[in-house]
């Protein structure tokens, strides 16, 4: 069946892969949350197809003389920029996240449970197991919220 329908075009000189290129209608985007997932999903779609077709069709040109990837292109530079500005409010939103979680964390770290014992100044529970699982469970989220909050921003 694709065989008898990848040669065929409209009006317009467009083959099937130039139709996969066009922007797609908004009712099928709005199941996806995210401008950046939507991109994907429309980006999928055109290497899907892309994947059927016989190579010398993904050159081809319309009558406005844009191959399919030129047609991609130029119709999805609005979902780009959206999906920039989306990732870039994102990754924002993680980087307060994980500061803030660094703070609490580094805080904990010198508020020891039990407190400190006043003969020696160290730590009630230092001989229990509990307790040093706690130091090595504070120290990793302090390492990796820190960790993330300096790589959550790479625009």
């Amino acid at each position: 069946m694709k065989d008898q329908i990848t040669p065929l075009k409209d009006s317009d000189g467009n083959n099937m892969l130039h139709l996969v290129g066009k922007y797609a209608p908004k009712n099928r985007l709005q199941d996806v949350t995210g401008v950046a997932f939507q991109m994907q999903r429309e980006l999928l779609w055109f290497k899907e197809v892309e994947r059927m077709i016989p190579p010398s069709y993904r050159e081809r040109k319309n009558t406005a003389g844009l191959t399919p990837r030129e047609l991609f292109t130029k119709n999805h530079k609005d979902l780009v920029s959206k999906g920039e500005d989306w990732m870039k409010g994102t990754a924002n939103q993680s980087m307060v996240v994980a500061a803030l979680i660094a703070t609490i964390v580094f805080g904990v770290a010198f508020a020891i449970p039990g407190g400190y014992d006043q003969n020696t100044g160290y730590p009630m529970f230092m001989k229990k197991e509990i307790f040093i699982a706690f130091v090595i469970s504070d120290a990793i989220s302090l390492i990796f919220s820190a960790a993330s909050s300096s790589c959550s921003y790479p625009f």
